[in-house]
């Protein structure tokens, strides 16, 4: 029994790891630079292996990698990718990467696979994929989750950087949340904050 579900762990973490078990394929797509005129092609996005560049191809099949220093996001079908900054507060590195929309407003949530240092020596750390909070003048906020639960493991940490909105980390505070309960909070927060600025712009 033991060993079973030893292998079952090693099996998770192997699917976890970024770039394993899943083909990505070409879709239609839109890319807004940070200079210049919006365009459209066919991105390749893999399920983790997305935050450095993304593949694009023109309508005659040529090839270019797109990286987050020179897009300001790349929309898809279904997913809105980002470029988002981390300084070397929240990471060890001063880089940008491309995030994974999970929810955006006043408060914005992505998913990024990105490069850890975990100590003070030279060597270049490892990768994590995280989901982390972005808020207007802050640096990002990394979502700790536990492996098997999903269960957020800094949520004192979180609550405190949330500390300017005190309705949101009213709403948050209680028992264990999940990262889906703290997505669903926030969009509960944004959609609130945005009625209210329509609101305002009414009267």
């Amino acid at each position: 029994m033991k060993s079973i579900l030893y292998i079952s762990l090693i099996l998770i973490a192997f699917v976890s790891l970024p770039g394993s078990g899943y083909a990505a394929k070409w879709e239609n797509g839109t890319v807004y630079p940070k200079e210049g005129l919006a365009f459209q092609g066919e991105v390749k996005i893999g399920k983790r292996k997305f935050s450095t560049f993304i593949k694009f191809r023109d309508e005659n099949h040529n090839k270019r990698n797109l990286r987050p220093e020179y897009i300001e996001k790349v929309t898809t079908e279904n997913d809105v990718y980002r470029a988002i900054w981390f300084d070397d507060q929240v990471a060890g590195y001063n880089i940008w990467a491309f995030g994974k929309v999970i929810t955006e407003g006043k408060i914005s949530v992505y998913n990024v696979v990105y490069p850890f240092k975990n100590c003070s020596c030279k060597t270049s750390g490892t990768y994590k994929i995280n989901w982390v909070i972005r808020l207007p003048e802050k640096p990002l906020f990394i979502i700790e989750h536990s492996f098997l639960k999903d269960e957020v493991t800094n949520m004192k940490r979180m609550l405190t950087y949330l500390k300017d909105y005190p309705e949101l980390r009213d709403a948050l505070f209680g028992s264990q949340r999940t990262r889906e309960d703290i997505k669903g909070i926030i969009e509960h927060f944004n959609a609130g904050e945005e009625a209210s600025d329509r609101t305002y712009q009414v009267r």
